[in-house]
């Protein structure tokens, strides 16, 4: 037995891998009762997947989307696992806001017997992206309008806003031109 030896080659024994999550939204804003997309980015071999929602909702589909149904900031969570075992997993903190809109604006005069007259219009809303303003003598998109009223009556106001995910709230005021006779 001296000077005997003998050897094994085994290819592919031992496998290192490192899978890695990712993911992102466009829908990060989101308004109740709207579908948030999740689009998974990861990499690995042949994983499966974990997701939590941060509302209680949880899927293994690999790009899943979710409906949030309260206000809220909401944090989501990903874990891979790959075929032999190797996980990962990302968190993001308060990643998903679901909110309301709230129509409001103020306005530098709304009352007055002088023609023409001239009102500055101030949106003071909250969580929007879009407004239409009905100014009772034109409509416009514009955040902070300016109209003209040249004659005297009572001019209806009307603004909606419209939030990330496509909730609307609207507002409504007056603008009162008298005649001077």
């Amino acid at each position: 037995a001296g000077g005997c030896s003998d050897s094994a080659i085994r290819t592919d024994y031992v496998i290192a891998t490192d899978p890695k999550a990712l993911f992102s939204s466009a829908d990060t804003l989101a308004c109740p009762g709207s579908v948030v997309q999740f689009n998974n980015q990861s990499t690995g071999i042949n994983f499966t997947n974990f997701w939590s929602f941060g509302n209680g909702d949880t899927s293994i589909l690999s790009s899943p989307s979710d409906t949030y149904v309260n206000t809220g900031l909401y944090t989501v969570k990903l874990k891979i696992t790959d075929q032999y075992g190797c996980s990962d997993s990302l968190i993001k903190t308060n990643y998903i806001k679901v909110d309301k809109p709230v129509a409001s604006y103020s306005v530098n005069d709304s009352v007055s017997s002088c023609t023409p007259f001239e009102v500055q219009f101030t949106n003071t809303s909250q969580y929007y992206f879009a407004s239409l303003w009905n100014l009772g003598g034109g409509v416009s998109t514009i955040k902070n309008p300016v109209q003209y009223y040249n004659a005297p009556g009572i001019y209806p106001i009307r603004l909606i806003v419209t939030s990330p995910g496509g909730c609307m709230d609207t507002t409504f005021g007056t603008v009162h031109v008298y005649d001077t006779i």
